[in-house]
């Protein structure tokens, strides 16, 4: 059952990740903000689901591609809690208690960071796509 949970809320942040970067002005910043929101509480809940991952880092031997795994992984997590601090720094709507004020700065670095995050992304997904194959081959079985 957790790993149908695992599955349903990687799909489920993938697509929200690819809404929110085709952004438009028109669509609201409302909406924006509060998938933003939605999308970094399902990437809260994923590192919860995972945390044995954490747990695992200093046991065994690191190899090109554990390695790659784990630099990739803490560069998206740290990117991710960017992306985070900025929509709040910068958000007058969902955040409207927020002390910041929109800065120009705020919003460079949730753009670039949002950039960065779906290269990352795009790699995380890259390295576990076999597995996440096997995955749901088995749970269809």
């Amino acid at each position: 059952m957790k790993r149908k949970i695992k599955i349903l809320i990687d799909i489920i942040m993938f697509f929200i990740f690819i809404y929110l970067m085709s952004y438009r002005a028109g669509r609201g910043l409302f909406l924006h903000g509060v998938l933003g929101c939605v999308l970094f509480t399902l990437f809260i809940i994923h590192h919860l689901l995972n945390i044995r991952w954490y747990f695992g880092l200093n046991k065994g031997k690191y190899n090109w591609t554990r390695k790659s795994f784990a630099i990739i992984d803490f560069i998206l997590l740290t990117d991710m809690i960017l992306m985070a601090i900025s929509s709040v720094m910068m958000s007058g709507s969902v955040f409207s208690f927020s002390p910041f004020i929109s800065t120009q700065f705020a919003r460079d670095l949730h753009v670039s960071s949002t950039a960065w995050g779906f290269i990352f992304t795009a790699l995380h997904l890259g390295l576990h796509t076999n597995s996440a194959f096997k995955k749901i081959i088995r749970i269809i079985k």
